[in-house]
């Protein structure tokens, strides 16, 4: 089966099923041949993240074993972070360019593009320490299949997922509120995470109504990658100021500041549109509609 719950299963054989798949995919996306350009690591961080969406989920059944597993995939992510920044600043900076490639000179960002393409080329060229991680991480992946294994679990039915749901719902739509509030890259990609467990649980729990929910994974998969993009250009912000004026002249830093701030804010505005839609419900309305839901599909 795919990255999908079903209704017809345990808590437990849910928990083991798609966090298995998902492990398996990891194992295979760590093999060395698969992660020269990083491609494999991205993929991979995909999957943890997904796995950890799921303990979420899942939460109110797993008890004290949430915080060993959820610590465990958290750590593994961040084995590669480095990884996925520098490839991902390099295509940030290709975006911006070509967002305002009619305003902006090219001049403007082949010096910082070219940084940021060897800050890429260096790191993964790093084969002997790239390596190490990946044997880490794939220890790391052997000893939480056991973990799960070994769960068991204190709750099932709406009861295993309701609360988990709900939680995760609710700290988005807080989460929400405090990205406007309170504008910070810090907390745009609070939001940002909130959002993508939202996703991941519509995603798991697709098959309670497939028409309704189906539309919106497509929603917040939109929003997703609308604060991606916003989070990218932030730490894109953080690399600029950090490059010498050797490198990058205190002009050309200023302008590129200005049109990353600029772009952010037009993702800020288009993201607050979606965000007020999917995080119009109050979350004990937004309990009480699931949990027919889910009635309704048992």
């Amino acid at each position: 089966m795919s990255y999908r719950y079903a209704i017809t299963e345990t808590t437990k054989q849910n928990l083991r099923r798609i966090a298995g798949e998902q492990i398996d995919k990891a194992m295979r996306d760590l093999v060395f041949e698969n992660i020269k350009n990083a491609g494999g690591i991205h993929e991979a961080r995909k999957e943890f993240k997904k796995i950890r969406a799921l303990l979420r989920l899942v939460r109110p059944a797993l008890g004290n074993n949430y915080t060993r597993l959820n610590g465990m995939f958290r750590g593994a992510g961040r084995e590669f972070s480095d990884f996925r920044d520098a490839k991902v600043m390099a295509a940030t900076c290709s975006n911006l360019e070509n967002h305002f490639k009619p305003q902006a000179k090219k001049a403007l960002f082949a010096g910082i593009q070219s940084l940021l393409d060897k800050r890429r080329e260096d790191l993964m060229s790093k084969q002997g320490q790239i390596k190490k991680k990946v044997q880490r991480v794939r220890d790391m992946l052997n000893d939480s299949q056991k973990v799960i294994a070994s769960c068991k679990m204190g709750a099932e039915g709406f009861d295993a997922v309701g609360g988990g749901l709900t939680r995760i719902y609710r700290r988005g739509r807080k989460a929400f509120v405090n990205a406007y509030d309170t504008p910070s890259m810090q907390n745009f990609h609070d939001w940002r995470k909130r959002v993508k467990d939202y996703l991941y649980h519509m995603r798991l729990l697709r098959d309670m109504w497939p028409p309704v929910i189906k539309g919106c994974c497509f929603s917040l998969e939109d929003l997703s990658h609308i604060l991606g993009d916003e989070h990218d250009l932030s730490i894109l912000s953080e690399y600029i100021d950090g490059v010498s004026e050797a490198h990058l002249n205190s002009e050309d830093r200023a302008v590129l500041k200005d049109l990353i701030t600029l772009r952010q804010s037009e993702l800020r505005a288009s993201a607050r549109a979606r965000g007020k839609r999917l995080y119009a419900e109050k979350p004990k309305a937004f309990r009480t509609r699931f949990e027919q839901y889910w009635l309704a599909w048992s």
